[in-house]
């Protein structure tokens, strides 16, 4: 069996969806296809980059996913493949495999592809049919002729302050914001904090989970992708606190007294 996820900007209203899965089962009919967002805003490839990276600790090795977000933004650059702990990721040449990681294992590479719908459909089914049957292929595909890159926004850090925007809204109204866990535990040393948003003061800890407070309440945990997460039981923390995505959040240490 082979497994491949999908993320893409494709929505589900549309047959664009349907197309693409029936083109790559066509190619390899033993593939298994798991979903990880199709409702990607089309020119937000840093949230693309947030949801997948989140969900590839929990594929095993040599699975491949395939993001199709912003596509046509330089058509003519092709299609990079790179592998990441034992994973393959195949994505447009438009800076997004730069705001998933930094380094990687492997790659990228690329894979020229024709500028158009059908042709760039034909190109991905190529691609993980090789993956799948052909060993050595991509390897021995060339470096980028030309390769975008983007880069995140990080943390701006200090001793007593990490300053950092909403990374992500949810469909729940949770906040996630640009702060990993090992970033927090690194610079917390056991101090408390207050996260500072633009109307609205959160000095409530940190949380095991959301189900830990009252109805309406505000909590502080990590999420599945170790990123702070700021929600409220059973109300959408985005309303309650009146903020939009990339809002700027201060994050405050309390000195030990």
């Amino acid at each position: 069996m082979h497994l491949l996820s999908l993320t893409t900007d494709y929505g589900t209203q549309d047959f664009d969806l349907a197309y693409l899965k029936a083109r790559l089962i066509s190619q390899v009919p033993d593939l298994s296809m798991l979903d990880v967002s199709h409702e990607i805003p089309m020119d937000d490839l840093g949230v693309a980059a947030y949801q997948l990276r989140s969900a590839m600790p929990a594929f095993p090795p040599n699975a491949m996913h395939l993001v199709c977000v912003n596509e046509y933004l330089y058509p003519d650059l092709g299609v990079l493949v790179a592998r990441k702990d034992k994973q393959w990721i195949i994505a447009p040449n438009n800076g997004f495999l730069y705001l998933l990681y930094d380094k990687y294992d492997f790659g990228p590479v690329e894979h020229a592809s024709v500028p158009t719908a059908t042709g760039r459909i034909d190109t991905l089914c190529r691609i993980v049919y090789a993956l799948c049957h052909q060993y050595g292929y991509v390897e021995g595909l060339p470096q980028p002729s030309q390769s975008i890159q983007k880069y995140n926004i990080n943390p701006i850090v200090s001793e007593d302050q990490i300053r950092t925007r909403i990374y992500h809204i949810d469909q729940y109204g949770n906040i996630v914001l640009n702060i990993s866990q090992a970033l927090f535990e690194e610079r917390r040393q056991e101090r408390d904090f207050v996260l500072e948003f633009r109307k609205y003061n959160y000095a409530g800890g940190i949380k095991e989970h959301i189900a830990t407070v009252e109805v309406g309440e505000l909590s502080c945990s990590f999420n599945l992708g170790s990123l702070m997460m700021i929600s409220a039981f059973q109300e959408r923390a985005d309303e309650l606190l009146d903020v939009r995505p990339d809002e700027i959040v201060n994050l405050r240490f309390i000195p030990r007294s």
